[in-house]
Order: C-alpha cells, then structure tokens, then sequence
C-alpha cells in the first residue's frame, strides 16, 4: 500500500474516553502510540478515511478526544 493512504483509528467508539487519530499509512505507528490500545481500537485504511486524515488539528498528529461523549 502507498504509505500516504489516509488512516483513521478510532479508540473506546460509544465509550467513555473516545479518541480519534488521523493522519496516513506512514505515520500509523505514530497513531498508534498516541491513542494506546489498551481499550478496544478500530482501524480504517484507505481513500474513504481521506477527508477525515486530510484535518490538520496541529503540525504534529495527535488524538482528538471527545471527553466521553
């Protein structure tokens, strides 16, 4: 896969605590490091997640957090 193809993974979805990281295929070891994996994580690859992966939230990737709503 070309390692610019966007990602998204989504930490704790309907639960407290919910994160979301987005950014590309390249940097997904990143994501992962940064919204953990100790609750349930869902993964999404490919050109479907671009719009989301395309947000720059700040110059360096970082997980969105929805304070449990």
């Amino acid at each position: 896969m070309d390692p610019a193809t966007p990602v998204v993974v989504s930490k704790s979805v309907a639960r407290k605590g919910f994160e979301r990281w987005a950014g590309s295929l390249r940097a997904l070891p990143q994501g992962i490091a940064i919204t953990g994996y100790e609750e349930p994580v869902l993964i999404g690859i490919g050109s479907v997640f671009a719009a989301v992966a395309s947000r720059r939230f700040a110059t360096e990737p970082r997980a969105i957090s929805m304070g449990g709503q």
